[in-house]
């Protein structure tokens, strides 16, 4: 893994443990999804990291992760 993608895994995981233990579970069921995709470690943090910030503030407006990104993330 390169260090970029590192550096990235290591400020998503701070990020995550920010999030609400309902935010928690939703991200943690996306981060499987992501996991799974076809894509490079790299752009699943990408994805993670931008997830995770609008859930972040979400729940700084008061709104819980399924009004957020949906009943269907």
């Amino acid at each position: 893994m390169k260090q970029q993608t590192r550096r990235l895994l290591k400020e998503n995981n701070a990020l995550d443990a920010q999030l609400s233990p309902e935010g928690s579970a939703v991200m943690t069921d996306i981060t499987a999804y992501l996991r799974a995709a076809n894509i490079s470690t790299y752009q699943q943090e990408l994805l993670r990291r931008d997830i995770t910030q609008m859930l972040l503030e979400g729940e700084r407006r008061g709104e819980g992760a399924k009004s957020v990104i949906g009943e269907d993330y």
